[in-house]
């Protein structure tokens, strides 16, 4: 009840309205009459292949403690594929480098053409060329194979990934997985790379940025340092190429629980701070995380219904300001995600009637 989804609606309205390209990762359809308004392009994430190979800066580096010490974001790609292998505990570091050295040879050999069937073909000549029967590796191959062309999953992860360039906003829709929470938690890193992908593939002057809205929770399933080191590296590397990452949870107590929600908040330059539901119970737990008057003032922030605004704290550069977010009755209504305000414009919709009408009716009957 804060408003959290409406006002990152406005942030990405403003964005597009400036130039900027946004990406959004979401579930739950939050941002489709926003997408099909402005023209945006609107993707079924099951529909597509998601090859971590093909659109990422295979030989790039990232800064990520400052210029003096760099990583190469092929490390991203083995910490992917530990991920893909092991999603809720971390593998061995021997089987980081059997995954370092199947990637490597992957991309040796077919560059952006490579899929999971190269890095599993590599790992089985690592098996069967050197006589080697370590189970370490022979673990990770049957770990990793149902990725591969002839496993469950070989359709989604074996191909080309198509670049995104239609327009300035795209919509992943992760819907199709949520019956699946595990691949959808996958789908959710191999997304990260795939959309950093998009950043590289374009104009460096162009701000680009990602939201990540109701499915930022499988990110922060479990507790596992491979994946919170993905996450620092991802978000990171976002900013080379003038991007950048937004993540949105319903409390603060979210991004504390796990490394990977610890790993989220540390890369954050940038924190909006709306309604908390639970706020006394973080305050016991974190009685120093803000002064008396942050304290105060974010105990009062109401819910959008009553007061007809939202409310909002912003941290930024070791300084923190105070605001209100407006909403004028038409757009509360095409950035709503409540139930019954997106479903009476959806059944109008189904009638024949075009998304403006829709929501100037809808918001004349509610507002």
């Amino acid at each position: 009840g804060a408003g959290k989804s409406m006002f990152q609606q406005a942030q990405i309205l403003s964005g597009l309205a400036m130039g900027e390209m946004t990406y959004v990762i979401d579930l739950g359809e939050s941002y489709k009459h926003l997408c099909e308004l402005v023209g945006g392009t609107y993707i079924d994430v099951t529909n597509i292949t998601l090859n971590p190979f093909t659109l990422f800066d295979f030989e790039g580096k990232t800064a990520i403690k400052g210029s003096a010490e760099e990583v190469a974001d092929y490390i991203q790609i083995r910490d992917l594929l530990s991920i893909m292998a092991c999603p809720h505990e971390p593998i061995s570091d021997v089987q980081k480098s059997y995954l370092l050295d199947a990637a490597m040879k992957a991309w040796n050999e077919k560059g952006k053409k490579a899929c999971m069937d190269d890095v599993l073909d590599a790992l089985a000549q690592r098996m069967d060329g050197a006589g080697d029967t370590d189970q370490r590796l022979q673990d990770l191959w049957i770990l990793l194979s149902k990725y591969g062309t002839q496993g469950v999953y070989g359709k989604l992860f074996n191909g080309d990934t198509p670049f995104v360039n239609q327009s300035n906003f795209v919509v992943f829709e992760m819907g199709g997985f949520q019956n699946n929470p595990d691949l959808l938690m996958i789908v959710m890193f191999v997304m990260i790379v795939i959309i950093q992908g998009q950043f590289y593939q374009s104009p460096r002057h162009i701000k680009k940025r990602c939201i990540i809205d109701e499915a930022w929770r499988f990110l922060c399933e479990g507790s596992n340092p491979i994946a919170a080191n993905f996450i620092e590296q991802g978000f990171r590397t976002a900013r080379k190429h003038n991007g950048g990452f937004g993540v949105l949870t319903q409390y603060l107590l979210d991004t504390e629980k796990t490394i990977q929600g610890q790993a989220i908040a540390a890369s954050s330059d940038i924190k909006i701070i709306m309604r908390q539901g639970n706020f006394n119970d973080y305050l016991q737990k974190n009685p120093k995380r803000f002064n008396r008057l942050q304290q105060e003032m974010i105990s009062n922030f109401s819910d959008v219904q009553s007061s007809g605004f939202s409310n909002l704290m912003i941290e930024a550069g070791g300084h923190y300001s105070f605001h209100r977010y407006f909403a004028d009755p038409f757009t509360r209504i095409l950035f709503s995600s409540s139930g019954e305000e997106f479903s009476a414009i959806e059944k109008r919709m189904r009638s024949g009637m075009n998304l403006m009408d829709a929501v100037k009716e809808v918001s004349l009957e509610f507002y």
